[in-house]
C-alpha cells in the first residue's frame, strides 16, 4: 500500500509541478546509474534471503533508453527484496508483461535466467519505493526533457562559474558537471569552484569529486595545470581544505605532499587513512596498525567500516596485517549485517585470487559455506603469501 501512494504521488506530481518545481524526478535521474522504460519478460526468486526477506530478480527489455547507455531491444536485470515479516506478504512491485520506468544503480551480483549463455549481471534498484513506477507516456516525456536538460555542458560551466548564480543553482551544476563526462571545459570551471574560498564547502567538495571521476579521461597535462591550483588551497587552507580536494590530490600521487603541509594535524583528520594508504612513507603502516588498535571492537556500521578501511589500507601497502584485520570482519557477530561481510569477502578474495566458490551475489547459504575455507586457506598460506604487482599509480 506505501509504495502505491508514493507512486501516485509521483505520477500526480507530474501533471501539477511548475518548471520551478519538478519534484523528485530529477533527484531519481540524478541518483540512477540506468534509466530506462522496460517491458518484464520473466521474474525468478522467491528465495528466503533473511528472515522476512525474500529475493526476487527480473528480466526486461528495454523499449526506450532515457540514461545509462542501454540500448534499444536490449536486456537489463534487476533484484528486489519483498518484506514478509510480521505475517504481512508485501506486494512485489513488477508484473509479467507489465511495461515499468526503472531507475537502477550500482550492480549486485548474477542471475541466471533460461536461456542465458551464462552467469549476467544485476543491477539494483535505487530506491525499493520509487525505483519501479508504471508507464506512463508523459513520464517517458518529461524524463526525456530532464536527461537532455542534464546534459547541456555548457550551460552547467556558465552556471557553475558565474558571480551571479544562486548558490542552489550553483550547486545543481556544479553536480552535474561533476557526474558528467569530461571536458576541459568541464575540468577548468570544476577546479574554480573548488578552490574557490567564498562558496560553500558541500559545492566545493562536489566540483572536487568531478576532478577525481575525471581522473581516468584526464590527460596529463590537464592534471598538471590544475595540480598547482589544489595545492595552494591546501597550503592557504591546511586541515580546512575540504576533504574531497585532499581525495584528489591523494589520488593524483601527493600523498607524500599532504602529509607535509599539514603535519600533526594529519593525524585525526578524516581523510588521515586515505593519505595513510598512498604515502611512500615506510611509517605510515605503524600508524595505520596503532588507528586499527584504538578503534572500538564494534558491529555498529561506523566501526566497522572505520576497521575495514584500516585493514584495506594496509592490504594496499602490501602489509599482510590488512588482510588479518578483513579476515575477522568476515565473523557474523562483528558485522552489522550480511551485505558488509559480502563486500569485505569480494575485497579478500580479489586480493588472494581466489573466490572459494563465492561468487558475490549476496546468497547467503553459499557465503557461509565458502567464509570457512577462506579462512583455512589464509591461516595455511599466509606465511607463502605474496602480493600482486600494483596497478600503476595515476598521475
Amino acid at each position: 500500500m506505501r509504495r502505491w501512494i508514493l507512486v501516485t504521488a509521483v505520477l500526480v506530481g507530474l501533471c501539477a509541478t511548475s518548471a520551478g518545481q519538478e519534484g523528485i524526478l530529477p533527484v531519481m535521474l540524478e541518483k540512477s546509474e540506468v534509466v530506462a522504460h522496460v517491458k518484464v519478460l520473466d521474474i525468478q526468486g522467491g528465495m528466503m534471503a533473511e528472515r522476512g526477506v525474500v529475493e526476487w530478480a527480473a528480466l526486461c527489455e528495454v523499449t526506450s533508453p532515457i540514461k545509462g547507455g542501454l540500448k534499444k531491444m536490449s536486456k537489463v536485470r534487476f533484484r528486489f527484496n519483498q518484506f514478509t515479516a510480521g505475517g504481512h506478504e508485501e506486494s512485489i512491485p513488477v508484473q509479467k508483461d507489465r511495461q515499468y520506468v526503472l531507475f537502477l544503480a550500482g550492480q549486485s551480483g548474477g542471475v541466471r535466467f533460461p536461456g542465458d549463455d551464462g552467469v549476467k549481471v544485476a543491477y539494483r534498484l535505487v530506491d525499493r519505493w520509487v525505483g519501479v513506477l508504471p508507464y506512463h507516456p508523459h513520464l517517458i516525456h518529461r524524463l526525456t526533457q530532464l536527461a537532455k536538460k542534464r546534459n547541456d555542458t555548457a550551460e552547467n560551466i556558465r552556471l557553475a562559474t558565474s558571480a551571479a548564480t544562486d548558490p542552489r543553482t550553483r550547486f545543481d551544476a556544479v553536480r552535474l558537471l561533476a557526474i558528467g563526462r569530461y571536458t576541459p571545459d568541464g575540468a577548468e570551471a570544476l577546479t574554480d569552484v573548488a578552490c574557490h574560498r567564498k562558496l560553500g564547502r558541500t559545492t566545493r567538495g562536489y566540483a572536487a569529486m568531478g576532478l577525481r571521476n575525471y581522473s581516468d579521461q584526464m590527460p596529463k597535462e590537464m592534471k598538471a595545470a590544475i595540480k598547482p591550483r589544489l595545492r595552494n588551497t591546501l597550503e592557504a587552507e591546511g586541515d580546512r581544505t575540504p576533504r574531497e580536494i585532499i581525495l584528489v590530490l591523494t589520488r593524483w600521487g601527493d600523498a607524500r605532499y599532504i602529509q607535509e603541509i599539514l603535519g600533526e594535524g594529519l593525524a585525526g583528520h578524516s581523510m588521515e587513512i586515505e593519505v595513510l594508504q598512498a604515502t611512500p612513507d615506510p611509517a605510515a603502516s605503524d600508524r595505520l596498525w596503532q588507528l586499527y588498535q584504538s578503534c572500538p571492537r564494534s558491529w555498529k556500521p561506523g566501526h566497522y567500516n572505520r576497521r575495514a578501511a584500516i585493514g584495506r589500507a594496509l592490504a594496499q601497502r602490501r602489509d599482510k596485517r590488512g588482510i588479518d584485520i578483513l579476515i575477522e570482519l568476515l565473523d557474523a557477530e562483528n558485522a552489522p549485517a550480511p551485505q558488509y561481510r559480502s563486500n569485505t569477502y569480494i575485497r579478500i578474495a580479489v586480493m588472494l585470487g581466489e573466490d572459494f566458490g563465492y561468487k558475490g551475489d549476496n546468497y547467503r547459504p553459499a557465503l557461509e559455506q565458502a567464509i570457512p575455507k577462506m579462512i583455512d586457506w589464509w591461516k595455511n598460506n599466509r606465511e607463502t603469501f605474496t602480493f600482486r604487482e600494483r596497478r600503476k599509480p595515476l598521475d
